[in-house]
């Protein structure tokens, strides 16, 4: 199984101090037994920024080319508190390079197998943009 890059960014960018609940993906197969985790980190294998929560994974059904196929819905979200312990991403100066670690952060999202615990697939990665906010938040 391959990763599917999807970036968090533009509209889909996380908002500091707000619930952040904005993307439903699904998988094709019943994964609805195994476990699902992912996290926000500086850059891989950099500092942990915060942890997803999931909705409970349920069985769907979607066409994929016209055929009825059973899948898997994956809801990730991050809660208030999470969403405000995350550094907010700056954009880069005029004409310099995205720098992931320092404008963006990165993200993925991870299944493993119920009982062979060795059985682990990243589903999603891809990066991660964080806006500060304007209102103050009291947590």
């Amino acid at each position: 199984m391959r990763p599917v890059r999807f970036d968090l960014i533009g509209d889909l960018k996380i908002e500091r101090g707000s619930e952040w609940r904005r993307r439903t993906f699904a998988i094709e197969g019943d994964f609805t037994s195994w476990l699902i985790f992912g996290e926000v980190r500086k850059k891989a294998g950099g500092d942990l920024y915060g942890a997803f929560d999931f909705e409970p994974m349920i069985p769907i059904i979607i066409p994929i080319n016209e055929v009825e196929t059973e899948c898997t819905r994956i809801v990730p979200f991050l809660r208030a508190s999470v969403a405000l312990a995350l550094p907010p991403t700056k954009s880069p100066s005029a004409g310099q390079a995205i720098v992931v670690g320092r404008h963006l952060w990165e993200y993925d999202i991870k299944i493993r197998h119920p009982t062979n615990f060795e059985r682990i697939f990243t589903l999603f990665e891809g990066l991660v943009e964080v806006s500060d906010r304007v209102t103050e938040v009291l947590m």
